[in-house]
């Protein structure tokens, strides 16, 4: 699975994890990923309910498994400040990995694009860099390169 520029949203100005969620859900539609933004929203909050995705150094990892998903994919979204998401360290989340499986992967395949994902992010190197791109094509091209996720 390639990240393409189209997966990467820059520059978001919202005030909530809620609205980031909206945001990112309404995406996925608009790029075919899935089929229903409040589906997939209600997916997202449904996972954050049940223990927050906040993970460290100001990232998210929001992820749905549901129906209205039609394939495999991750979107990243950086915000332009940093909003209150209940994360591992207390930091407020200024960047968001959200992933989404159809029910069918929702095993294995979000287990290994989850695992690779955390991976890369424990490396301060990976968000350091991650963080000085601001071209969505680039980070796409940063993250396919670092990130190995399973093939569709």
């Amino acid at each position: 699975m390639n990240i393409t520029s189209q997966n990467i949203l820059l520059n978001l100005n919202v005030s909530t994890r809620d609205e980031t969620l909206k945001l990112i859900a309404g995406h996925a539609v608009k790029i075919g990923i899935a089929n229903n933004d409040s589906a997939l929203f209600e997916e997202f909050i449904e996972r954050e309910e049940e223990a927050s995705t906040g993970f460290t150094n100001g990232i998210a990892i929001p992820h749905a498994k549901c129906s209205t998903i039609i394939q495999p994919a991750i979107i990243y979204a950086r915000l332009n400040s940093g909003i209150d998401w209940p994360a591992l360290d207390d930091c407020l989340v200024t960047d968001a990995f959200a992933l989404m499986v159809p029910v069918e992967n929702a095993g294995d395949v979000h287990l290994k694009m989850l695992s690779a994902l955390a991976t890369e992010l424990m490396e301060i190197d990976f968000i350091e860099t991650l963080r000085a791109l601001d071209e969505e094509a680039k980070i796409a091209e940063f993250i396919t390169l670092r990130v190995t996720l399973p093939k569709e």
